[in-house]
């Protein structure tokens, strides 16, 4: 049996999505911490467990008779976030599950700026000394968070990551590729695969696609990692969430970071490549 967790989360529905789409409802179960928001999941047929990462019999309880973990990353601050993360695994290996699929991230290098880096390389590690099987799908940034740039601004935006480029990706390609390793794990044992769009953009660029999207001007401005920090705290981001968020833009300048990589991981697995941003914008 497969367990999917973060069944609440957009990228979890749009991998359950897909999943149903094939009519495979009774061979997966969805994991999720709020059983209040998964009414929608029930509704469609789909198996839930309530399971609190924090808590080891819940963990237990949850991952009882799971062959394969789907293993979306948690959300929230870093030194729980990894505790969390290594909780599941740990859990993991004493139920005996064979297989985990972990939803990674491009950037998993040492010197990032990126504070959230260091819990998915450390993820990555523990996953690899566990003795289970893994398939890490180290994801870039999502292209659906692009459009939020001219929506949730005046059509101005600025951000600290100067002329560095990203090669966004989208969910449904991820959903999609995860789909093709879900279905065939044996294929896909200790394999790490870098999901990328199939063009890295600027974010002058980006701008200039957005201005063509919702056919008004948008503008991109570099500025200080300070000054986009004190922009977060005014809409009433935690100072730690927005100091993360500006350190990943600051990665992204970095060019040996990968986020501006082409991977040809994906084309090899699914035949084509991934949208681009301007595909997935529909431009």
């Amino acid at each position: 049996m497969l367990l999917i967790t973060g069944g609440n989360g957009r990228l979890g529905r749009q991998l359950i999505e897909q999943l149903n789409q094939l009519h495979l409802q009774k061979q997966f179960i969805v994991s999720v911490r709020d059983m209040n928001k998964a009414q929608t999941l029930i509704a469609a047929n789909n198996q839930v467990r309530c399971i609190d990462f924090n808590d080891t019999h819940s963990l237990e309880k949850g991952l009882k008779d799971i062959q394969t973990l789907f293993f979306i990353s948690v959300d929230g601050p870093l030194p729980a976030r990894m505790q969390q993360q290594q909780n599941v695994i740990e859990a993991a290996t004493r139920m005996g599950v064979k297989h985990i699929v972990y939803t990674s991230f491009i950037d998993i290098a040492e010197d990032s700026p990126f504070a959230l880096s260091k819990a998915h390389a450390k993820t990555e590690y523990l996953l690899k000394q566990s003795g289970i099987t893994y398939t890490l799908l180290r994801n870039n940034l999502y292209a659906d968070l692009v459009p939020l740039l001219a929506k949730l601004t005046d059509g101005n935006f600025t951000l600290p990551a100067h002329n560095g480029k990203v090669a966004f990706i989208s969910r449904e390609d991820i959903a999609s590729f995860a789909v093709k390793v879900l279905l065939e794990p044996n294929k896909h044992q200790n394999k790490t695969y870098e999901l990328t769009g199939s063009q890295a953009y600027t974010y002058f660029e980006v701008a200039t696609l957005l201005s063509k999207k919702f056919s008004k001007e948008v503008n991109y401005r570099p500025g200080t990692s300070a000054d986009y920090i004190q922009q977060l705290q005014k809409i009433g981001l935690p100072v730690s969430l927005a100091s993360a968020m500006s350190g990943m833009y600051e990665a992204v300048k970095e060019e040996h970071l990968g986020y501006a990589r082409i991977s040809p991981d994906f084309e090899k697995v699914m035949g084509k490549p991934a949208k681009s941003l301007q595909d997935w914008l529909m431009i």
